[in-house]
């Protein structure tokens, strides 16, 4: 009885247009079955790839699970048939890899347009083909690159993609445009909106926020879906935009779902800049020191303000203007809620006590740290040295040797030593950075958090805002029958329990909460360090 040889087949597409043309998969695994069977072969398995590009094949899953298949089964000899010497590989660095890997597995390859010949003239037609393929392909992305670029630049969305929250709409000079894609655009809007007023107050918030109200149909939403969000507000905004390709912001074609406004807070958020800058007009703002800070308890929507014309004049008031909340177009009268933020204030502020036992335990960890760094600056001085003297003894030596080889020798050992010795350095000049007057940031840092009420009853709105960042970490919850509910602290004053249950300066210094408030103090130096304007204000204060 004869023994058919095994066979697998492998076929290849690089994009979902050609699934659907005569050299989809479907048609080349069929030209390959046809001519196993002319061969006599017994196909014994088929791998379909869909991959684009070039480079690492075993990055194409169908063919890392094909390679995989043939380790599986050692004592098999398989051929394994192709279309078309393309859908084998088109990178020459990564057609031979892959033919060695072939080879070291003892498979043979056998291609429908083309003869695989071990000799030297067939290896080199192979490779010069496989060169005009990978040719072939770095042309055709350049080609791509420059339609996708020239569409970005009209104000056009150019990748084929999908974007959620948006569907293609096709228009009379046959090109398409981005537009909403409801339902899923309102809760991409909602999300947005929600991460720029501090609604959600991380990436994880927002992703929750996305996952529980179905950003996918069938599958769990994860982090990067949310950054990837993030990333692309202004596309969600109306704008088109690829620092990539050096295309700058432009306005878009298509209608965004989120206003300019959201998106500028999404981004001083994303990069820790203040939602008011200096440069704002701060007409409303100074009227009004707690508009979009604080929250409707209900929605989690920032309250708005303004001032309301009456009877007897005109008189400022807070409002809920979010229509999902049972309080919608509800007015509360300025002086009712700022009074009620200064009680917040006072009763959220911890005892002096525990204050000043803080500062003390800050104090010792401090001098402890300087005096770690002056032995390590010392150390490193000491090493430049010796590495200097090292570098100048084999200067002399290039100057006697006359062998080219030992001179080379030489020059690089210097040139090691150069670096080493630039490394040090740097170092050394990193450890020099850390503040000289660290008490006194301390001290202004701890007295603000012994009275936080007395920045808040300030006139200057600086100080106002100061009060509300330095108590918490996100705006508090107001319910127009309760008032305000329970506030999330910031992280500084959250752990001034861990503190208070140790009741003594041998705090254990692993504890995470206890290097929290170590790192946000020593933040704060840098902050105050580099703020002209707020060591002002602390000497008033």
């Amino acid at each position: 009885m004869e023994i058919k040889l095994k066979a697998i087949i492998y076929a290849r597409v690089s994009s979902d247009r050609q699934t659907k043309e005569g050299n989809g998969l479907d048609s080349q695994a069929q030209r390959c079955k046809e001519y196993a069977r002319s061969k006599g072969y017994e196909v014994e398995e088929v791998f379909l790839d869909s991959f684009t590009g070039g480079g690492d094949f075993m990055k194409r899953p169908a063919m890392s699970a094909l390679i995989n298949y043939v380790d599986s089964k050692p004592h098999n000899k398989y051929i394994v048939v192709f279309d078309d010497l393309k859908r084998f590989a088109r990178d020459v660095e990564f057609h031979l890899k892959l033919r060695s890997a072939f080879k070291s597995r003892d498979i043979t390859p056998e291609c429908l347009n083309f003869n695989f010949d071990d000799t030297p003239e067939g290896r080199y037609v192979e490779t010069i083909l496989a060169a005009g393929a990978e040719l072939e392909r770095n042309q055709n992305k350049r080609q791509v690159v420059q339609k996708t670029k020239a569409r970005l630049e009209r104000g056009y969305w150019g990748f084929s993609s999908k974007v959620p929250g948006f569907v293609r709409k096709n228009l009379s000079d046959g090109t398409w445009v981005l537009h909403p894609n409801e339902p899923i655009a309102s809760v991409i809007r909602e999300g947005l909106e929600g991460f720029a007023s501090g609604r959600f107050s991380n990436k994880e918030e927002l992703r929750k926020f996305l996952d529980e109200n179905g950003f996918y149909k069938d599958k769990k939403v994860y982090a990067d879906t949310a950054s990837r969000l993030l990333k692309r507000a202004s596309l969600y905004a109306g704008f088109i935009e690829y620092p990539d390709w050096e295309v700058a912001r432009r306005e878009g074609k298509h209608k965004g779902i989120i206003s300019e406004d959201i998106l500028d807070k999404i981004e001083r958020k994303l990069e820790n800049k203040p939602l008011y800058p200096a440069t704002q007009k701060q007409g409303m703002t100074k009227d009004f020191p707690l508009r979009g800070f604080i929250v409707d308890s209900v929605t989690r929507h920032p309250l708005t303000a303004s001032w309301t014309t009456g009877r007897n004049g005109k008189h400022p008031y807070y409002r809920f203007n979010k229509k999902e909340s049972p309080y919608y177009g509800k007015s509360i009268p300025i002086e009712n809620i700022h009074s009620d933020f200064l009680d917040l204030l006072t009763e959220n502020h911890p005892k002096e006590q525990i204050v000043n036992l803080a500062e003390k335990i800050i104090k010792d960890v401090w001098e402890k740290r300087m005096v770690k760094l002056f032995k390590k600056g010392e150390g490193s001085k000491k090493e430049i040295e010796k590495l200097e003297e090292e570098k100048k003894t084999f200067l002399d030596r290039i100057v006697n040797a006359k062998n080219e080889s030992v001179i080379g020798t030489y020059e690089q050992r210097i040139g090691d030593i150069e670096k080493e010795i630039k490394q040090l350095k740097k170092q050394v000049k990193s450890d020099n950075t850390y503040p000289k007057t660290f008490g006194t940031a301390l001290a202004s840092t701890m007295k603000l958090i012994k009275n936080p009420e007395k920045l808040w009853l300030s006139d200057d709105l600086a100080k106002k805002r100061l009060a509300y960042k330095l108590v918490f970490s996100r705006g508090p919850a107001y319910d127009l029958k309760t008032g305000f509910g329970t506030a999330e602290l910031s992280p500084i004053y959250n752990v001034f329990e861990a503190i208070s249950v140790s009741g003594s300066c041998d705090v254990d210094l692993s504890n995470n909460s206890f290097n929290r408030l170590k790192s946000y103090l020593v933040d704060f130096w840098h902050f105050y360090e580099n703020c002209p304007r707020l060591q002002k204000a602390l000497s008033t204060t």
